[in-house]
Order: structure tokens, then sequence, then C-alpha cells
């Protein structure tokens, strides 16, 4: 143990954990539990559907709860135990001028444990190497990159480490379509150029061709040009760098939460939409209204933005994309790419409960002296009808709905 280190107080705890801990389990806000009586006595323990309760050192009475608006699933209670366990290897060293670094590869290591690649090393390696290169540039561009581990041993070939520092790493892949393969040893053994369809829900599609790589034990490692780093286990998005934090990505609850609106095929698309929307940095807003609510859609909506019947020209176009190419289809059946297209249009994109496109770009009447950005505001306006989603510039997403009953529209879940 460091000659300097201490033991944190009840807040600085609070503290470590709201910037280790949570933003691996998007949406969480961390708070001390103050009434010990009901506080379980394991590290990490369920608290009703939405709560953690997260115990930092068994033999101290400090526990803290992260709440949120969706529910954690098992494998985000697994990925906060782990969590606890290497907080209980740093903690020690508390005070010490390396604290925040053991602190940082901590949370690098709580992920490659939960990933459970053969190499935890090697991973490690690669996104120590990932981070360093999302804040450079070559020749005046952000850098770009992709790697897969593969499970296949191979002896041959030139050992990843070796080529960190060399230039021609850096515009050898594109991040999109083409990557080098490594095997558990950290050779480079293969080059890999992709080309697949845009079934792939839960990655967003620019990086869908390195979502289709990752199956079964391999991982698929991603540098973008906005500097996120992504990784994709068994064909989905499993974590993202994004803002200089990580965080964890569980897809099914997320859908959950959407309710019974809509039919699942289009849930599940105006999911894939948002994350879409989300890593193209374009912001969006998306409603989906109940059935029983549609006649109410005009209350919220001007005339010229509604798609049948509407005046603008921006409206005239869309609707004629939908019936001549895309044989005015529902929102669910439209090509993958074109969704994304219209969805980051300014404004809302609203549909219906069969997936019927009713506006896009729509501009959102909301209640005079509301506090929220404008999608946000736009967002709960259209949570009266069914549910209405916020996808800010900066990636954050965020859903609302307001029951019958309800004064105003809550959370429903929030990830970023």
């Amino acid at each position: 143990m460091s000659k300097t280190a201490q033991k944190p107080t009840a807040d600085e705890l609070c503290t470590i954990i709201k910037c280790s801990i949570a933003p691996l389990l998007s949406g969480s806000k961390v708070s001390k539990l103050t009434d010990h009586s009901t506080a379980q006595k394991s590290k990490v323990a369920k608290s009703g559907n939405a709560g953690l309760q997260l115990r930092p050192d068994c033999n101290r009475e400090e526990c803290f709860l992260l709440q949120r608006a969706q529910e954690f699933s098992e494998q985000e209670v697994r990925l906060a135990s782990i969590g606890m366990e290497m907080l209980a290897e740093v903690l020690p060293h508390f005070g010490s001028r390396f604290f925040d670094d053991l602190l940082q590869a901590s949370i690098r290591r709580i992920m490659v444990q939960s990933l459970g690649y053969s190499n935890e090393k090697l991973l490690l390696e690669i996104l120590d190497s990932f981070e360093g290169l999302s804040a450079q540039t070559y020749e005046g561009n952000r850098i770009a990159a992709a790697i897969g581990l593969d499970t296949v041993s191979s002896d041959e070939g030139v050992l990843l480490e070796t080529i960190w520092q060399e230039d021609f790493i850096k515009v050898l892949t594109s991040g999109v379509d083409t990557m080098l393969t490594v095997s558990p040893e950290g050779r480079v053994f293969n080059y890999r150029t992709f080309d697949t369809g845009d079934t792939l829900p839960f990655a967003p599609y620019h990086a869908r061709h390195m979502a289709d790589y990752a199956t079964g034990k391999r991982l698929a490692i991603v540098l973008n040009r906005h500097g996120e780093i992504l990784v994709f286990k068994e064909k989905r998005l499993a974590f993202a760098r994004r803002r200089g934090r990580w965080h964890h990505f569980v897809h099914e609850p997320i859908i959950d939460q959407i309710g019974r609106i809509g039919k699942p095929n289009l849930r599940r698309c105006v999911y894939e939409t948002c994350l879409d929307v989300s890593f193209a940095r374009c912001g969006g807003c998306l409603a989906i209204v109940k059935s029983n609510k549609k006649n109410q859609v005009k209350d919220l909506i001007n005339a010229d933005d509604r798609l049948r019947g509407g005046g603008s020209a921006k409206s005239q176009v869309i609707m004629r994309l939908i019936q001549d190419q895309a044989k005015n289809r529902p929102f669910h059946e439209l090509h993958r790419r074109f969704r994304q297209a219209i969805a980051a249009i300014d404004g809302a994109t609203v549909l219906g409960h069969d997936g019927e496109i009713l506006a896009v770009g729509a501009i959102v009447k909301v209640p005079g002296g509301s506090e929220s950005g404008a999608r946000r505001a736009a967002a709960k306006a259209l949570a009266r009808l069914g549910i209405g989603i916020k996808v800010s510039a900066d990636g954050g997403i965020a859903g609302f709905v307001q029951e019958e009953g309800d004064l105003a529209p809550r959370l429903a879940f929030e990830f970023t």
C-alpha cells in the first residue's frame, strides 16, 4: 500500500462510483443510502427493478444506490459485481498520486473481464492504443481503424505490439468495411474486407460489417472518426467509449421499456434507428403514436408537416420517395439507411402504431416555458400520444411516456 494512501470518505466513495461504475450502466444516478438498516450486506444487490445497491467495502457501513428508469438486466448486475471487485483492488491506493490512473485502468479491466476473451492482456493493449489514437490525426484527418480478435491460434505473422507506432497502421483499415484480424497470440495474420446486409439491429448501421464479424468468442474493436471506440461481441454493440467515458449497452431492456406501443418489429426498428442516428451524431426525435391517439396528432403537428396532405416541399418530397421508391411501405419495412436519413431531418419523425409515417421533420407544439432543449421538449410533448424519443447531437438517447392520468411525461429509459 502506498505511504500516502488513505480511506475515502462516503462522499468520496460516491464520487468514485459516479466516475467508474455508473457510466458503464447508462442512465444511472448515484446516491448514498442513508437508511443502512435496509442495505444488503453483499457487494451488489438488486433494489427493486430499477435499482442496485453497491457496497464497496463490506467492512464499512456505507452503501450506495444506483437508480435509473429502465430495469437492470442480469448481465448488468454481473458487470457491476465485476466492477466492485476491481474497486476493491484499487481503493487501498486512494490518496496516492497514481490513484486516478488506476481507477481509469480498472474501468477497462471491468470491460475486458466481462467480454471473456482468452487473451485479456492483448485486449487491454488494443483498448489503450485506440484511446491514444482517438486523440490523434493523420494528414489532418481523424483516424479510423478496426481490429478483429480471432479465436484461431497462429504463431506466424508480425506481433501487433510492434507496429502501433508505425504511421501506416493509422490508414490501413477504414473502421467501416475493412479490418486487421489478430490471433489470440497477438499476431496479425489477415486483412478482412466485408459486405453484408442491414439486418443487425443492435449495432450502428455504419459499423454493421464489424459487428457481423464478432461471432462466437470473436471480438471486433472499432475506432471511428468521431474519436469513439466501439466493441462488438455476438454481433451486437457491447461497449462504446464516447466523450471520454466507457458505456455498456444492453439492448432488449430498452426495447421492453417502449411497452406495447406498436408491433414488436416496429419497436425494434425504431430502436435500431435511434442507434444509427446516435452514432451518426446528427440528432433526431422519433415518436410512436398509440392507435387510439392518432387523431390527436393534428393537435401537436402543423398541417404542412404531416405527410398526407402536407403542403410543404419537404412533406411532398418525402411522401413521393416513400410512395415511389419504398412502395408506400411502413417505417419498419423501409431500407435501414433510408430510415436513418429521414429520422435525422431536423424536427420530429412521427409514426403510427402500425408503422405508417405520419410526419417527417415536423415542428412539434410544446408547452410554453419549457426548460428542456428543443428535441427533449418535443419528445416529452409527443409522449402524450405514446412514446417520444430524443436523440441528442452528442449521441445521448432518452425515451418518454405519459400514461392516462399522469400529469407529466416520465422518463422510460436513457442511455448515452
